[in-house]
């Protein structure tokens, strides 16, 4: 049996039902991880996000790097902000050195993609093995029970 861990952020809620499907299902430790400071509103958080990006200033986050000494799965959930994960995220899972653990990525968003966050995630955690990502959005909803089952993890619940 794998240990898994579910690491995630959630700016009004919808991240965090998937991560916390993710937890009963597999029986995962949960790492919220959250900024020094509340992103507030989606307009003020969009703006606030995109001067980070381009000040690419180190981003302070009041949770402490999760302990993966055991782990062999991390499931990692964020938005979509401009395409991406946000800033504070990526610079959160270096801390983390997911190493070569298996990465499983989910996501929510109101239309883009998690494509720029799959690569940005093979950039931070080279020696990862990436799976199949889910993406949940405002345009089409994913079946996040057929994802889980069609991932190619071999977890069972504790």
């Amino acid at each position: 049996m794998r240990k898994s861990t579910v690491i995630y952020y959630s700016q009004n809620g919808t991240t965090k039902k998937i991560a916390d499907a993710i937890a009963e299902r597999y029986g995962s430790d949960v790492v919220s991880v959250e900024p020094r400071d509340a992103y507030g509103s989606y307009f003020s958080s969009i703006l606030r996000a995109g001067k980070e990006l381009l000040a690419k200033d180190y981003i302070e986050v009041t949770t402490l790097p999760a302990d993966l000494e055991d782990v062999e799965v991390v499931f990692v959930g964020f938005p979509i902000w401009y395409g991406d994960m946000p800033k504070f995220v990526k610079d959160y899972l270096v801390k983390c050195k997911l190493g070569e653990r298996i990465v499983v990525p989910f996501a929510t968003s109101g239309a883009n993609g998690i494509d720029k966050a799959v690569k940005t995630l093979r950039t931070i955690a080279p020696q990862a093995r990436i799976r199949r990502p889910f993406i949940s959005s405002k345009k089409e909803k994913g079946d996040l029970v057929r994802w889980l089952e069609g991932l190619d993890v071999q977890m069972t619940k504790e």
